[in-house]
């Protein structure tokens, strides 16, 4: 019985280190929307082994793409570069893990989800691996204000 509990909470602790390995992640992130709040909305396609959509995971990869990534344009906006640079999210990976781990911070930056339905054509084009696609609304503005008071990035009027 103690080996059967060992074995699920070592197995439960590897699957969180795992879901904050950022480089494993295999998505796309595509502009649909910047509205004049400031808020972003973008489309994420999560390529992966699930079956089901999970929303959670994908609110997750809409924030990784504001903050790391960036989001390629579409025909409605232009692409947007990461909020932070690969130094900062280096130099603060403690805050990140934090942001996107357990109690999921990372929710108080999104405004809505809205799962997005994939048609026959696009699942036969990716046989190996699922396609899921949800559009997430981010309160990018909300998000900067954070990383500014935070001490993450330096403020835009610095300087002027």
């Amino acid at each position: 019985m103690k080996f059967i509990y060992i074995l699920f909470v070592s197995s439960f602790l590897f699957q969180d280190t795992f879901s904050q390995d950022f480089t494993s992640w295999n998505y796309q992130t595509e502009c649909v929307d910047v509205s004049i709040s400031k808020a972003t909305k973008i489309k994420v396609t999560n390529f992966d082994k699930k079956s089901k959509t999970d929303i959670y995971f994908e609110k997750k990869l809409g924030l990784h793409a504001v903050l790391i990534k960036g989001v390629s344009g579409g025909k409605d906006c232009v692409s947007q570069p990461p909020l932070i640079s690969q130094d900062e999210y280096e130099s603060n990976k403690k805050y990140f893990k934090n942001l996107f781990g357990k109690k999921a911070f990372y929710n108080k930056y999104i405004i809505a989800v809205e799962e997005v339905e994939i048609n026959e054509l696009d699942k036969k084009k990716f046989k190996q691996t699922e396609k899921h696609s949800a559009i997430i609304t981010i309160d990018k503005d909300l998000l900067r204000k954070d990383l500014i008071n935070d001490k993450i990035i330096k403020s835009l009027t610095n300087g002027f």
